[in-house]
């Protein structure tokens, strides 16, 4: 539901632009960050059903991955031929490459490039949480954090931190916070409670941090 909502334009996403009514305006300025939690949350589920299992490399891209390619060519294909009937694009095949590996104007399939990225790491992504400890995910929750306050920061007081120095990439952050909650055992209500709530903010402080940053 939050995706559709995300493309309603001036019928709930941009409302904001063009309504004169309050509580029309804040309803949309405050959907905007709870829809944009969509695609980590869709991440977070990803990790909590994926990175359990099991699989080699042949089974990897011959199924997931090969599966998941032709998914991406086919509504690119779809996508580059509304642009040739619109007339924004000409109809040839280095045209059609273009739009699928780097033109802007797919931008809005980032997801899918996403979720592809996600899936070439998931051998590393399985290997890492095979590994980790209770600790190590609340260190990574605690840097993940620290680095949307201190960009919330940074707009207030206008000195902004390097983004490299938290460097938190989404297929990599999410998925393990997505197993993290799934299979973390639990010990009591009160850390169990306060484990799910933090994590479940997470991506809506990260995308505020970055819709005030940017």
């Amino acid at each position: 539901m939050t995706v559709i909502y995300n493309h309603t334009r001036e019928l709930g996403f941009t409302l904001y632009q063009y309504t004169s009514d309050t509580c029309s305006y804040y309803m949309s300025v405050l959907m905007i960050p709870v829809c944009k939690t969509a695609v980590p949350v869709f991440l977070m589920i990803s990790g909590a059903t994926l990175l359990g299992k099991t699989e080699d490399y042949r089974h990897l891209f011959s199924r997931r991955i090969g599966r998941y390619v032709g998914i991406v060519l086919f509504w690119g294909i779809l996508q580059y031929f509304r642009y040739v009937r619109t007339g924004k694009a000409e109809l040839s095949v280095s045209g059609w490459w273009s739009d699928i590996y780097s033109n802007p104007r797919l931008e809005t399939y980032w997801y899918l490039y996403l979720y592809l990225g996600f899936l070439l790491l998931l051998p590393l992504l399985r290997k890492a949480v095979s590994g980790m400890r209770e600790q190590d995910y609340r260190y990574l929750l605690g840097l993940s954090c620290i680095s949307s306050i201190l960009t919330m920061l940074g707009y207030f007081s206008g000195c902004f931190i390097n983004n490299s120095v938290f460097l938190m990439p989404s297929v990599f952050l999410y998925p393990l916070l997505g197993y993290w909650i799934d299979n973390s055992p639990c010990h009591s209500h009160g850390k169990s409670a306060l484990k799910y709530g933090l994590t479940a903010t997470l991506p809506l402080c990260m995308i505020v941090s970055l819709c005030i940053h940017y």
